[in-house]
């Protein structure tokens, strides 16, 4: 009933909401929860999302944020990205925003990826709550990142940072950043943390992070553009998912963001 009430009332504030001027970095995972959904969804998520914003590169949101130009951009902008490396991202979302002429960023998880069927399930079902999705495959991720979408590190394993000691800490970071520039032969320059908000994350974590990634991402505090944790940066993404209602999401984007 409480699910039902919110998505009645995202849907019909939705409608009459106005987008704020600005840019908008959002944080997807799939086209939806089953395999192999139809591309077209997504398609007309994006049709109609083109009726109150403009779509961008993520490398331009970033720039236009860092710049601090995005304070004064004269339209409501958007900028893509997807975590947990789902074949979706090959299949249906990289394909259907190709015929808008934008990217995404999609953030991998390298062992994820080179998983057998019981590290598979474990991902699934214990550590990112999605059944019966599969992983990108590295032929996959390569052919994403040769036609102009950035694959970003997402750590290893996709384990709760602020739960591990220093080692493992730099092995989940690290070593994916090592094994996804190893497979790409190209530096791997962002960053997102699992699971995203602030108590996934601890000091150390995030100045490995900020340390060897020349931009770190979120999935909280979506009304500022940027937040900062000792002097260490990083960028602010709004949860959505390419299934829901363009109202939903159109309500979200009447929340202006802003500088701290």
């Amino acid at each position: 009933m409480k699910a039902f009430s919110r998505n009645l009332y995202l849907s019909l504030f939705g409608k009459v909401s106005q987008p704020k001027k600005g840019v908008y970095i959002l944080n997807g995972h799939y086209l939806t929860r089953k395999h192999n959904a139809k591309a077209e969804l997504f398609i007309t998520f994006l049709n109609e999302c083109r009726q109150f914003a403009e779509f961008i590169n993520i490398e331009d949101a970033v720039q236009l944020i860092e710049s601090g130009e995005a304070a004064d951009v004269d339209g409501t902008f958007i900028a893509f990205t997807f975590d947990d490396g789902f074949d979706d991202c090959y299949h249906s979302l990289a394909p259907s925003l190709d015929k808008f002429g934008v990217n995404a960023c999609f953030f991998v998880n390298p062992n994820y990826i080179d998983g057998d069927a019981e590290y598979i399930q474990r991902f699934n079902n214990q550590l990112v709550k999605t059944n019966n999705k599969k992983p990108l495959s590295w032929k996959e991720v390569k052919s994403l990142h040769d036609s102009g979408f950035i694959i970003g590190n997402h750590t290893l394993d996709h384990l709760r940072l602020s739960e591990l000691d220093k080692n493992n800490i730099e092995k989940q970071i690290i070593l994916a950043k090592e094994i996804l520039e190893s497979k790409l032969t190209s530096p791997c320059e962002f960053f997102a943390w699992p699971y995203g908000q602030y108590s996934d994350i601890c000091d150390l974590s995030l100045e490995v992070a900020t340390s060897t990634h020349k931009y770190a991402f979120s999935g909280c505090n979506f009304r500022s553009y940027t937040s900062c944790i000792n002097g260490r940066k990083y960028f602010n993404r709004r949860h959505f998912e390419a299934s829901w209602p363009p109202s939903h999401l159109k309500y979200f984007l009447s929340k202006s963001r802003e500088y701290n």
